[in-house]
């Protein structure tokens, strides 16, 4: 998997069922900090087999989702996460 093989470590994924963003993808991904989250994130996008898989997507099906929504999250004190 490309996401793996960059650094990207999802823990989830998800579709939203309803509203105006239709379709989407979300998935939450864990990161230390924001500058290794942008160093993963850089080698995905210039993957060249995310291009190569993107595009033949793009061809079978159209653009997917035509908004990209970032949202970054710290865990507060009481999260079992931490």
């Amino acid at each position: 998997m490309i996401f793996h093989r960059v650094g990207v470590h999802p823990l989830f994924y998800s579709e939203t069922v309803f509203g105006p963003h239709r379709p989407n993808l979300t998935y939450l991904i864990p990161f230390d900090n924001l500058a290794e989250r942008e160093k993963a994130w850089n080698k995905f996008g210039a993957d060249p087999e995310w291009h190569k898989v993107r595009q033949e997507s793009i061809d079978k099906s159209g653009q997917i989702s035509s908004v990209i929504q970032i949202s970054l999250y710290t865990p507060t004190s009481y999260s079992p996460i931490r």
